[in-house]
């Protein structure tokens, strides 16, 4: 059983939390969302697009986007570090791809 199956197989509702890639401190959002209890941590990549969000997750976006390229990098080797500590909480990774009218 993967760690996702797991996380859906308690009694009682799993914990998924989201935040983007990039917005803050990455590291220790994690940290503080693993030591929170989270089941499941969906880690947003930043994208320059983010119009069919809510304004929390644009507002992310944007901010990430707005540090700059080093921040969201940064984030790279983390969720492996994240995967390989608690050993209850299962990552994921989302990404969006915006098509280009030429592709529609």
């Amino acid at each position: 059983m993967t760690r996702l199956q797991s996380a859906f197989s308690k009694p009682n509702p799993a914990f998924v939390a989201f935040i983007t890639a990039g917005d803050g401190d990455t590291a220790a959002n994690l940290d503080s969302l693993v030591a929170g209890g989270a089941d499941v941590i969906e880690l947003g990549m930043p994208f320059t697009d983010p119009m069919a969000d809510g304004p929390a997750i644009q507002s992310a976006n944007l901010r990430s986007l707005g540090a700059g390229p080093s921040a969201i990098g940064s984030v790279k080797g983390m969720p492996s570090s994240i995967t390989s500590a608690p050993p209850a909480t299962s990552e994921s990774r989302l990404a969006a791809v915006s098509p280009s009218p030429a592709v529609m």
